[in-house]
């Protein structure tokens, strides 16, 4: 996608929440931080930044659908090959680091059929998922969910669109397939329900793409009741049934999701006034250009970097150096994948008519 001035403040910040899950594994994984310091605990919000990746594809995604009359035809090519050509190379990267650092069993052949279909999520998590991502890279659980949350809300916005719904019925429908993944979480844990109970939280980014672009709060704040009564729930639900108390992650990490989007979006909404002014600021400015530049490879940095600095761990040197052995390989890698590999998928697989203008 060619970034216009006005989207690169969002390409930054997915840059930047990219470097800083980078930040988060290979300094704790390499004991670079003094524990109970104050960067300690800064870095220790790794998931958070996942959540932010989650609310910044539903407002791209969004804005693309309203911008292309995509068929799904076009629009599953699109997601495909941008998705799966950095997929397929971070398996194989994966691979090769995973014979390094790993004593563990190949991976089944299901375990393949699986993670292809992006039925993976990270076993820690919480009951009910199906299959750990290849070669331990953890960090591919969340491509399950992007691509399923792809899925859904293309059939809801051409449901949309169809019916004519306004957009506050459209969050009620996406509330109601998330509270309906909640329940049947509930008695029959599964990741299907999974996924649709996180659908709320990629939703979210629809919803700031529209009241950014109609200059309105009103469905945003109405959105931030909504799901606050969704939180509440879920703690009902599950944070106090005694069953899920002995469980080291779950509930509290899913609980920890819906809250980092609540603050997420209540900060949005006391800075939305003053977004202008913010974005102007000379330090700020000069971060988003920083950042900006990391942007077109941040997808792959995400998906990359784990592998390769379980590898570079098994290495006797120090702790610096591992960190910039693991920083030099995936950037490199990172960024032959993103301006090689996948532009070369990209004219194989998409006719200039299809070719996709938006990420």
């Amino acid at each position: 996608m060619k970034t216009t001035k006005k989207l690169l403040p969002l390409e930054a910040l997915r840059a930047l929440a990219s470097i800083y899950v980078f930040l988060h594994h290979t300094l704790y994984t390499f004991d670079l931080l003094e524990k109970k310091s104050f960067f300690w605990y800064f870095f220790n919000f790794g998931q958070e930044a996942v959540i932010v990746f989650f609310i910044l594809s539903g407002f791209v995604i969004s804005k693309s659908l309203e911008k292309n009359n995509y068929s799904f035809k076009i629009y599953f090519l699109h997601r495909f090959t941008r998705i799966y050509s950095v997929v397929f190379i971070s398996y194989l990267v994966s691979y090769v680091c995973w014979t390094i650092f790993s004593n563990t069993n190949f991976p089944t052949y299901t375990d393949f059929i699986y993670n292809v279909l992006m039925l993976q999520d990270n076993v820690m998590f919480r009951p009910g998922t199906i299959v750990s991502p290849l070669f331990a890279n953890n960090p591919l659980w969340s491509l399950s969910y992007e691509w399923w949350f792809y899925m859904l809300f293309f059939a809801q916005y051409a449901f949309q669109k169809q019916m004519n719904i306004s957009p506050m019925k459209n969050i009620h429908i996406a509330f109601s397939l998330s509270l309906a993944g909640m329940v049947t979480f509930y008695f029959f844990p599964n990741q299907m329900s999974t996924f649709l109970m996180y659908y709320v939280i990629w939703f979210s980014g629809s919803v700031l793409n529209y009241d950014m672009q109609y200059n309105t709060s009103i469905h945003l704040k109405a959105y931030l009741v909504i799901l606050l009564l969704f939180i509440t729930s879920y703690i009902l639900i599950f944070t106090l049934d005694q069953k899920y108390t002995t469980s080291i992650v779950h509930p509290f990490i899913t609980l920890r999701h819906f809250l980092a989007l609540f603050i997420f979006l209540i900060f949005f909404l006391i800075i939305k006034k003053y977004l202008n002014k913010i974005l102007n600021i000379s330090f700020i400015q000069i971060g988003i250009n920083f950042f900006s530049l990391f942007a077109s490879i941040s997808f792959a940095i995400y998906l990359l970097h784990y592998p390769i600095m379980n590898a570079i761990n098994t290495l006797d040197i120090t702790s610096s150096s591992k960190i910039f052995s693991t920083a030099v390989l995936t950037f490199f890698i990172a960024y032959l994948t993103e301006k090689v590999f996948y532009p070369f998928i990209k004219r194989q697989w998409l006719t200039s008519e299809t070719m996709d203008r938006q990420r």
